[in-house]
C-alpha cells in the first residue's frame, strides 16, 4: 500500500498504519479473494464506551468461528510492534471489544455513502495485476 502511487485520500501514507484499518483491510480481502484465497468477513469493532473503533479481516469456517486473521495496521497501536497474520482472532479484539460490523465489507453499512472504500480496492487490484 506505501509503495503503489495512489493512495485513498492526499496524505495517507504520512500517517500509515493510522486510519488505514478499514482502507487496507478491504484492499486486502479484494486481493486475497481474487487470488483464490477465500472470502474473507471484515470486522469492525470499537473501544468499550468509546467511538475509537479498529477494523481487520477474519477467514470464518461454516460455524463462524474465526479460523485465521489478517490485521494489516494493528501497530498503530502502542500495544503491538508489528501487523498480525495468525491464527484465530486478531489481538486487537481484546482491546476492541465493542463489534460494530461483521460481515462481507460490501454490505458495511458505511460503503453506502462512500465508495471510496471500493475504488481503491479496484486501484489496489490493478495496481497488482490480479483484477
Amino acid at each position: 500500500m506505501i509503495s503503489m502511487p495512489d493512495e485513498p485520500f492526499r496524505g495517507a501514507k504520512g500517517i500509515f498504519p493510522q486510519i488505514w484499518c478499514e482502507w487496507g483491510s478491504i484492499a486486502l480481502a479484494e486481493v486475497l479473494a481474487t487470488r483464490g484465497f477465500g472470502q474473507w468477513t471484515f470486522v469492525s469493532a470499537k473501544l468499550p464506551e468509546s467511538l475509537s473503533g479498529h477494523a481487520w479481516l477474519e477467514l470464518r469456517c461454516k460455524d463462524g468461528d474465526s479460523v485465521y486473521s489478517v490485521d494489516v495496521t494493528l501497530d498503530q497501536f502502542p500495544e503491538w510492534n508489528e501487523f498480525y497474520v495468525g491464527p484465530g482472532r486478531s489481538p486487537a479484539s481484546t482491546k476492541f471489544t465493542q463489534i460494530d460490523y461483521v460481515g462481507p465489507w460490501e454490505e458495511w453499512p458505511v460503503t453506502r455513502n462512500n465508495d471510496s472504500f471500493a475504488r481503491y480496492a479496484d486501484i489496489m487490484l490493478d495496481y497488482l495485476n490480479v483484477s
